[in-house]
């Protein structure tokens, strides 16, 4: 007897299930009647009541789904589905403020969820003026592991519009940063914002304690690898990719051992391994235009120039089209290695605006190799200053300075060779005592009392041996 529901009590049930099995076949009206019968014999019941809040919204009648909410919030101030609802009415009212203090009400109420940590970071960036507000508060759902990336990126983007961008995306980088055990993608967003500012000795010791920190991370692996190969440091980044390719999944091996062969190449004092390396990945991808495109690179780079010219035809043949600027240009440049110049530089010319439009230098080195092989220095030399004019680029550099010693003008070619800053990019040595505070000698005999000079080798042994008889001048 005693389990037995009153009439009224077994009537209101049956209203609340009927609305439950009409909402979840998406009869929101036909539900929000079955609910306002189950309180229209019990209006103080909290599920019908919510559950007819949640129709309205369905239906978007925002002012009745509030009326219901705020009437249940009247008796239970922190009911926290009631909370979340009411914030995503009041978000749809337009009433933006007011949703993201409801919000943020219910978030504190439950700050375990996830998904509601979301919406109210998400409400408190929609409000003008709050940005240090959404700033501390994505902080917080960073400390519990509840900030996602995308979440982390509106953020900046937000702090970047306000009088102390810079400064606050700085603080908000480095409050990240010293989380417990913080995610990669915030490691990864520090060294980027370090980069972005020109800070590379920065990102580049924040990458080795990114590692260090957490060893088998493949993502700081990779991070740091193609950070010191982009700074010259092969030395370093090689075994680093080959720790890599070794640890990282199939999906993204191909990219891996392209990345690798590319700063093999890059060394000048790898070249057999690279060539091992692109061997296998052209039988392992015979249909892959960019292994092609790789060996063909690499063969350049040895003067190999018929397997060069096949290599870079293959890639032209497998690649979409257009063809790609890189790829045109060494092959244009396998051509003029072949005594072929005139025709290379046909086919540049037939695609120079494309090329141009691209913005890439590869076609003004490629044309003005091919100028150089026809004896048109002049016009080299013209190209390769318009390429450096507004910026530095080592190969250029380097390609201007040859061009000057053939027309004779040995002094100014010579100096061009020399500027390391200009004309070359630093070894791992420079990168690791730079790092460490240390500056490079300008060759000023009045620097040298009192200090250390620490001599590096940027060249190949039989250079090294040859440069170290005039250590003990230095000395003395």
């Amino acid at each position: 007897m005693g389990g037995r529901l009153s009439p009224q009590a077994a009537a209101l049930q049956s209203h609340f299930e009927r609305g439950l099995a009409l909402g979840d076949a998406g009869h929101w009206a036909q539900a929000a009647q079955a609910y306002t019968a189950a309180l229209a014999i019990d209006p103080h019941r909290r599920g019908p009541l919510l559950n007819r809040a949640q129709a309205w919204a369905r239906l978007g009648q925002w002012p009745q789904a509030l009326a219901d909410l705020q009437l249940l919030l009247q008796r239970a101030p922190n009911d926290v589905p009631a909370l979340t609802l009411l914030g995503q009415a009041q978000l749809q009212s337009g009433a933006v403020e007011a949703a993201a203090q409801t919000l943020l009400q219910a978030y504190q109420a439950a700050p375990d969820d996830g998904d509601l940590a979301q919406q109210a970071l998400g409400s408190r960036l929609l409000v003008p003026g709050q940005e240090q507000a959404a700033a501390q508060l994505a902080l917080e759902l960073a400390q519990r592991g509840q900030l996602t990336q995308d979440m982390a990126r509106s953020v900046l983007q937000l702090l970047a519009l306000t009088d102390q961008g810079a400064a606050d995306i700085e603080h908000f980088w480095q409050s990240l940063q010293l989380l417990d055990n913080p995610a990669d993608w915030v490691h990864e967003g520090l060294v980027g914002h370090l980069l972005g500012a020109g800070r590379y000795d920065e990102a580049t010791v924040h990458c080795m304690a990114w590692l260090q920190a957490d060893p088998h991370s493949l993502k700081a692996t990779d991070c740091l690898a193609q950070l010191l190969a982009s700074r010259g440091d092969h030395h370093a980044a090689v075994p680093l990719m080959l720790r890599a390719v070794r640890q990282g999944s199939s999906e993204a091996q191909l990219d891996r051992m392209i990345r690798l062969v590319r700063v093999l190449a890059e060394s000048g004092q790898h070249l057999t391994l690279a060539g091992v390396v692109c061997n296998t990945l052209v039988e392992d991808h015979p249909q892959e235009h960019l292994v092609w495109a790789l060996r063909g690179r690499l063969l350049l780079q040895l003067f190999e120039s018929e397997a060069a010219e096949a290599d870079l035809r293959k890639a032209l043949e497998l690649e979409p089209e257009p063809a790609s600027v890189s790829v045109l240009c060494d092959y244009c440049l396998a051509l003029g290695q072949l005594g072929r110049a005139p025709e290379a530089l046909a086919m540049l010319d037939q695609q120079w605006t494309r090329l141009v439009q691209a913005e890439a230098l590869e076609p003004l080195n490629a044309r003005a190799n091919l100028l150089r092989r026809l004896g048109r220095l002049d016009e080299a030399e013209d190209l390769l200053r318009l390429g450096l004019r507004d910026r530095q680029h080592p190969v250029l550099a380097k390609n201007l300075a040859f061009i000057l010693l053939l027309k004779g003008q040995y002094p100014e070619g010579l100096a061009l060779l020399a500027d390391r800053d200009y004309c070359g990019s630093p070894q791992g040595a420079f990168l690791q005592a730079r790092a460490q505070g240390m500056q490079a000698w300008s060759g000023d005999r009045a620097q040298l009392p009192g200090t250390h000079v620490l001599l590096v080798s940027q060249n190949g042994i039989g250079d090294t041996v040859q440069f170290a008889r005039f250590a003990p001048l230095l000395i003395n």
